[in-house]
């Protein structure tokens, strides 16, 4: 059967290219391949993504807890928490060659990732020992992260290749579902508590979850849309009028290679010193600022909610307006909260605390939203997942500048002026934006032949 534009209308089941020369399976539906929708897998993939964002988002509460009741000082805690990137990081970026050397599925991945963040949250409840309980933490609960972001992120995308903004979506729960154990951690008379609370929650939650993560075959697509035609049609997928895809797909090889890579991942850097930054001293920039560490705690909660509710708007916004424009709006917008929020610190205002706090959030959680798509547009879908974290390991590097680093000149300076070394690190990330150049494309036209 020949559709209305002549191509042929392929059969489910079939292999079919677009004029980019990317290739699809298209179907069988989620319905034949799952038993049930697609939706099943995003909404396991979310309530995952909530039950271990505390284990990041939580830890400014949980460090200056730990810090009051003695016995952790905050170079300690700082350096905790840069043990705690590094593992995330190195879980991340190793999983799909894992994946593909012990053929292991999304449901062992995620199911050994839960018990790594329960024993290392289990360690850091045990105060007695400030060495054993932040190595703990850092390892156990980093690679348990890890594993776990990694998978629940990259199975909403390829159930979602139609659909970026679920994917987005499910990664959003990472920032705004640390708000509840972000509060109970600053109200609880313990801090052991919550701690073992959240480590039962995380695996609760995997258990129950888990047999739902299931992936679709390679390169699928859902049967009731062309892909040919999603390419190509700006009123089907309106990110064509701003963001054109990739010209051909690149290895992981050439994407090392590609200068373009080096922007990407400095962009990365910048962010996120400055994201992670807020994200561990927001609680003790609270109490260095006379207030109580509840109202540390609601400026944490307000960044992960910006960080998390923005991810879904953010990629709708990149559909109307392009990636790049977003991006620079984003970190110009984080630039500016950082500056607020040393007005803040240094005038005492509570309220400009928290609305700053979520500012710095959203600009934050923009870039992670948009950062897959920026990889997709530039190297190509495939192979996909280790391209992405290529870049997204640069969060290693951000944590050693932006919180292990940045404890000394805390220690020394004082906040106001740590807040204006963020707010210059996110103009510099505003000012690399345009020098994000997809591969391939020429600079300039030919020179005319002269005869």
């Amino acid at each position: 059967m020949t559709e209305p534009n002549g191509w042929l209308e392929p059969r489910t089941g079939a292999e079919v290219r677009d004029v980019y020369g990317r290739s699809y399976r298209l179907g069988p539906n989620d319905r034949v391949l799952l038993g049930r929708s697609r939706v099943s897998v995003a909404a396991a993939a979310w309530l995952v993504m909530l039950a271990v964002s505390g284990t990041q988002y939580g830890y400014g509460v949980f460090a200056a807890r730990l810090m009051q009741s003695g016995g952790f000082g905050l170079e300690a805690v700082a350096w905790g928490f840069t043990l705690w990137l590094a593992c995330h990081s190195v879980a991340s970026g190793a999983l799909p060659r894992l994946r593909r050397r012990w053929r292991l599925t999304s449901r062992a991945v995620v199911t050994a990732g839960a018990v790594g963040c329960g024993l290392g949250l289990m360690a850091l409840s045990q105060a007695g020992n400030p060495d054993l309980a932040l190595a703990g933490y850092g390892v156990g609960c980093g690679l348990g992260t890890g594993l776990v972001y990694g998978v629940c992120v990259a199975i909403a995308a390829a159930w979602y290749p139609d659909r970026p903004a679920r994917a987005a979506l499910v990664s959003g729960a990472f920032g705004y579902g640390a708000i509840p154990v972000i509060l109970i951690a600053a109200s609880a008379g313990d801090v052991a508590l919550p701690l073992q609370v959240l480590a039962f929650a995380i695996l609760a939650a995997t258990a129950v979850c888990a047999p739902f993560l299931r992936e679709p075959p390679p390169r699928w697509w859902p049967d009731h849309l062309d892909p040919r035609q999603w390419a190509v049609d700006k009123s089907l997928n309106p990110a064509l009028r701003h963001d054109l895809p990739a010209i051909r797909e690149h290895s992981t090889r050439e994407v090392l290679r590609c200068p373009v890579t080096r922007v990407m991942t400095a962009l990365t850097v910048c962010v996120g010193a400055v994201a992670l930054f807020d994200t561990f001293y927001l609680p003790s920039l609270g109490l260095a600022g006379g207030w109580r560490l509840r109202d540390g705690a609601l400026a944490l909660a307000a960044f992960a909610a910006g960080s998390g509710g923005i991810r879904t708007l953010a990629v709708r916004w990149a559909g109307r307006i392009g990636r790049p424009r977003v991006v620079v709006v984003a970190a110009s917008a984080g630039a500016a909260a950082q500056l607020v929020l040393a007005a803040a610190v240094t005038h005492r205002a509570l309220a400009l605390l928290w609305l700053a706090s979520c500012c710095a959030g959203a600009a934050a959680g923009s870039w992670y939203a948009l950062l897959p798509g920026l990889v997709r547009s530039f190297f190509g879908d495939q192979p996909g997942l280790p391209n992405l974290w290529l870049v997204y390991s640069a969060k290693t590097v951000s944590g050693v500048l932006g919180v292990g680093g940045a404890v000394w000149l805390v220690e020394a300076v004082g906040y106001p002026p740590v807040l204006m070394a963020s707010a210059v690190l996110g103009l510099t990330a505003a000012g690399l934006v345009p020098l994000l150049r997809r591969p391939g494309l020429l600079r300039t036209l030919p020179a005319a032949v002269v005869r």
